[in-house]
């Protein structure tokens, strides 16, 4: 996720909890442990006041690293 990538969450704790998501699974999702729904992905753009094309997007520098080997 694109926020991951800028920290958001993490450098702003308060943001996990203004989503109302625990922040282990706010984790996950940052280290693509997790998949989040459209809900989880609908608060977290409006907790972060971003689109939630923004969310989607590959992060810089990253594209396809995570993909390749877990076939």
């Amino acid at each position: 996720m694109k926020a991951a990538a800028a920290g958001e969450s993490s450098a702003c704790g308060w943001r996990r909890g203004a989503a109302g998501l625990d922040r282990t699974y706010v984790s996950g999702i940052e280290r693509g442990l997790r998949n989040p729904t459209l809900l989880v992905l609908l608060r977290l753009a409006q907790t972060l006041e971003v689109p939630v094309t923004e969310l989607l997007e590959e992060p810089r520098g990253r594209r396809g690293s995570q993909l390749q080997g877990k076939r």
